[in-house]
């Protein structure tokens, strides 16, 4: 997902480079790329339309299949899903990969997000609360994971959280040693249900400054290997934003992400981009591409992580556009207009898979 939260702080944080206090920067990035003939990837778009509803799980499927999408990355919501304990009510996320498996396209669900009776309530949490669950609800945790890992076998993974290095995803406070806990315990869950589900760490994302609430994305890697993610993942999931037209801050963050991998030991661990994006909206012109500039800015993206050895899949955030709201940076990520009517992004991407429709 780029929630708006996350998406305004990176754009802002990598505008002003703003950083102080918190974690340490974690390992230096490596100054050179390791570079290669280009590779196919895994392409994709990482959306929430239906749950938002901004497009039905059939529109959501079908713009998806016109741009050649192979995967959409999905929130399964645990407060929507299990709103008490075991109520579960999965008739969305059902619907949608019916509609997504109908156009051969595979979800990768991303689990997160305890509900009111699974977490923590001291300190009281803010109306939209993204927690991890209570000690004592961690079983319903594992619950969750088994269930979707039996109920949906044709997807592309199963993602362990949303931007554990992010308070505004993991309330009260990023604390990496909780989350590698909740990584452990789900690995386990996923894989005794379906053991050949492959499962990702929940995406991180990519601050390259320690700010309050945020842990910059080396150092939150480095301490999840230290407390044995490198046991309990088959892939890396990151999030590899831009954030600045001016100075794009992808390669400083593939060579910090790569840097960490490689100190722990793990260089041959997939890597893959499951979100990355460029927003034509923004009150601020220095923070905002032109639709022409978007759809630049993804082909460049593109054609460089098809080149970074170990990087299997991108995933672009995302479909479609928020009606309304000209002047938030959330709402213009989408590659198509609200309604559906195609940006040059949409084109250039749906040309890379060797789809020639394009507009409406």
């Amino acid at each position: 997902m780029r929630l708006a939260a996350a998406a305004v702080a990176l754009l802002t944080m990598a505008a002003t480079a703003a950083g102080c206090g918190g974690a340490e920067p974690g390992p230096r990035p490596q100054t050179k790329l390791p570079l290669g003939a280009k590779h196919d990837l895994v392409y994709g778009f990482n959306d929430n339309s239906v749950a938002r509803g901004l497009l039905t799980p059939e529109s959501e499927s079908a713009l998806a299949a016109r741009a050649g999408a192979e995967v959409v990355r999905l929130t399964l919501d645990w407060r929507a899903v299990e709103p008490s304990a075991d109520a579960y009510d999965f008739s969305t996320a059902d619907a949608t990969y019916r509609a997504l498996r109908r156009r051969g396209i595979r979800p990768l669900w991303v689990v997160a997000f305890a509900p009111d009776w699974a977490r923590d309530q001291d300190p009281p949490c803010p109306a939209d609360c993204r927690a991890p669950p209570a000690r004592s609800h961690e079983r319903e945790w594992d619950e969750l994971l088994a269930l979707t890992a039996k109920r949906y076998p044709r997807s592309a993974g199963i993602e362990l959280w949303n931007e554990p290095n992010y308070a505004n995803f993991f309330f009260p406070e990023v604390d990496v040693k909780r989350y590698a806990r909740l990584q452990r315990r789900g690995y386990k869950a996923v894989k005794r249900a379906r053991p050949r589900m492959p499962v990702f760490n929940g995406g991180l994302a990519n601050f390259l400054e320690a700010a309050p609430g945020q842990v910059p994305i080396g150092r939150f890697l480095s301490d999840l290997y230290e407390h044995g993610g490198k046991q309990t993942m088959d892939a890396l999931s990151i999030h590899i934003y831009p954030g600045d037209p001016r100075r794009s801050a992808v390669r400083t963050s593939l060579g910090t992400v790569i840097a960490a991998r490689d100190a722990a030991g793990d260089s041959r661990r997939p890597m893959w981009v499951t979100e990355t994006g460029a927003s034509t909206r923004n009150e601020r012109s220095d923070l905002r591409w032109s639709e022409s500039g978007q759809a630049a800015e993804l082909g460049r993206i593109r054609d460089l992580l098809s080149r970074v050895r170990g990087v299997k899949a991108m995933l672009v955030h995302t479909l479609v556009d928020e009606p309304g709201a000209p002047n938030r940076t959330e709402a213009g990520f989408g590659v198509a207009r609200a309604g559906g009517a195609a940006k040059p992004a949409f084109c250039r991407l749906a040309r890379f898979e060797g789809k020639r429709g394009c507009g409406r």
